[in-house]
């Protein structure tokens, strides 16, 4: 039996939402460009402090780090951040940090038990920080132009 109005309006349907999958594609896509500038702004951030470090950094040595960084958003979608319909703002802010963080520790253990270390702990703690902030950032930007 259907509930009607006092007016006799017809009942309102969840069925005029519709999921758009290429929206998914879109958010993995923007995730991936936030962090890989997150990457090369902490990059950059540890050559703007050569003077004070003075150790020798190529970005050579980040190039495997440029790949497995695009693991991130995999680990993303196995926190139901894609498409994250019917999570607040909050809580994909919380799921995205709380990834984030343990993608990178995960990276750290990694690279201090493989038998050459040829990351920079400064370029690493400062593309931790970007990447902390900039996908959500980008999220932002996308939700607001869709």
């Amino acid at each position: 039996m259907e509930l009607r109005s006092a007016d006799n309006t017809p009942p309102v349907s969840s069925s005029f939402f519709r999921e758009h999958r290429w929206i998914i594609g879109l958010k993995v896509l923007v995730d991936i460009i936030a962090l890989q500038i997150s990457l090369a702004a902490g990059f950059y951030v540890r050559l703007a402090f050569y003077n004070y470090w003075p150790t020798t950094v190529s970005a050579d040595q980040y190039s495997s780090l440029f790949l497995l960084i695009l693991f991130l958003p995999l680990g993303f979608w196995f926190m139901k951040l894609y498409p994250g319909y019917g999570l607040s703002l909050v809580e994909r802010f919380r799921r995205k940090v709380y990834g984030t963080i343990v993608f990178f520790i995960f990276l750290t253990a990694w690279g201090f038990f493989s038998a050459e270390m040829l990351w920079s702990r400064s370029v690493f703690l400062s593309a931790l920080f970007f990447a902390l902030i900039l996908p959500s950032l980008f999220q932002s930007i996308l939700r607001y132009f869709l």
